[in-house]
């Protein structure tokens, strides 16, 4: 399982990672930023991930897409750093930094540089408030079963054997009787009737783009948990059900 230190550095590296993404749009919430306003600010992101030790332990691709000028990016990039944005909550979850995980109902829009303080950034000051904040192993591996199993049905949308059968009597056929206590803690909060719920509905129900949107939603959180207890860097993570 990753360290502390690992975990924040990741949650911080992915928070700069979206901020960067975001000044390739050149209007945000109604008001128009020019070009050397967010070239500027995409230079503050950079010189700030230098001066606080966390710009060289980004990946190649990381780096060379927060020190291109704005513009000068792959849109695919773009999209994929601002759809990471995703991954930062289970991260600070683990961390205790966050009091819950949201719901696969919709994509996370919490501004995390509140919780991660990055205007008086201290990260021993973090590390230390984590020690008496962060998750036991066994409440994160639960959490992260449930994102695999939350992963595993939306990969499954289309397979008719769900119409025939509960999504509990899958999950125990497909992964065991140990999952037993993890199908209980899902009808606890209320993600789990006869198959997997979204809003009160029955996942099978739910139109193609918002089923579009949850998958989006449930491996992206599944990756963040399987990276944890990993060995492998980021981009190199498997997810597997």
């Amino acid at each position: 399982m990753k360290k502390n230190e690992e975990i924040l550095s990741r949650a911080i590296q992915l928070l700069c990672l979206s901020d960067r993404s975001a000044l390739e749009k050149n209007k945000v919430n109604g008001i128009n930023y020019g070009y050397k306003s967010r070239e500027n600010q995409r230079k503050l992101i950079q010189n700030w991930l230098i001066k606080n030790s966390l710009f060289d332990s980004c990946s190649l691709r990381e780096r060379n897409y927060i020190c291109a000028k704005i513009g000068d990016v792959n849109k695919d990039d773009t999209t994929y750093f601002q759809l990471q944005y995703e991954c930062i909550e289970p991260l600070l979850w683990i961390l205790g930094l966050v009091n819950e995980t949201s719901n696969y109902d919709d994509f996370v829009l919490t501004d995390f540089h509140i919780n991660l303080r990055i205007a008086n950034f201290d990260k021993e000051e973090i590390l230390k408030d984590v020690k008496t904040s962060q998750r036991s192993s066994n409440h994160i591996n639960q959490k992260r079963q449930i994102s695999m199993l939350w992963y595993w049905r939306i990969i499954e949308i289309n397979n008719n054997i769900f119409a025939s059968r509960t999504a509990e009597e899958l999950i125990i056929s497909v992964f065991g009787v140990n999952y037993k206590p993890i199908v209980k803690e899902m009808k606890k909060l209320r993600l789990l009737n006869d198959d997997f719920i979204v809003n009160g509905s029955d996942i099978k129900s739910l139109s193609s783009s918002i089923k579009y949107k949850i998958k989006v939603i449930s491996e992206l959180r599944y990756h963040s948990f399987e990276w944890v207890f990993s060995d492998a860097d980021w981009e190199e993570v498997e997810l597997n059900t």
